[in-house]
């Protein structure tokens, strides 16, 4: 019985389930990693640690939009996490969902996120919308210039 009540207090424990999908990223078992972030994202939703990592692991798996989702999801948890949101506005972009890129990539108070990319039809590289396939850029706003790319 009480190995019984271990086992049930195990399987409800999202670090579990994000240690194990850590081990199946690293060893490059992408779909095996999202399925354990999911079980992490399902015991504990409101954790934006494991929105991020099921979305890191959902482009490796080339499910992007679950990707999308899981990025915005991390945004909205954790808005200064600033890889989670450029890694969204690249999604959005491909997406064609420019309002949303834009929201991602707006300058936070701290000024220092400030996205640039094409906002038009072309295709990306393959046919393939892939963080970093993106032609997004960083760049700072500096105070009386515009916000374009930089120099």
């Amino acid at each position: 019985m009480l190995v019984a009540l271990s086992l049930a207090a195990c399987s409800r424990n999202p670090a579990k389930y994000l240690a194990s999908g850590d081990k199946y990223f690293k060893a490059g078992k992408y779909s095996e990693a999202v399925i354990q972030y999911r079980n992490a994202v399902q015991l504990s939703p409101r954790l934006a640690q494991a929105h991020y990592k099921l979305a890191l692991a959902a482009v490796q798996a080339k499910s992007l939009q679950e990707a999308y989702k899981e990025f915005r999801e991390t945004v909205t948890l954790d808005p200064a996490n600033r890889d989670a949101q450029l890694q969204f506005a690249a999604l959005s972009i491909a997406a064609k969902q420019y309002d949303e890129a834009k929201a991602a990539a707006a300058p936070r108070p701290d000024g220092v996120i400030i996205v640039y990319g094409e906002f038009d039809d072309r295709p990306f590289p393959n046919n393939r919308a892939e963080p970093g396939n993106s032609g997004l850029r960083l760049g700072q706003q500096q105070p009386g210039r515009g916000t374009g790319p930089p120099g």
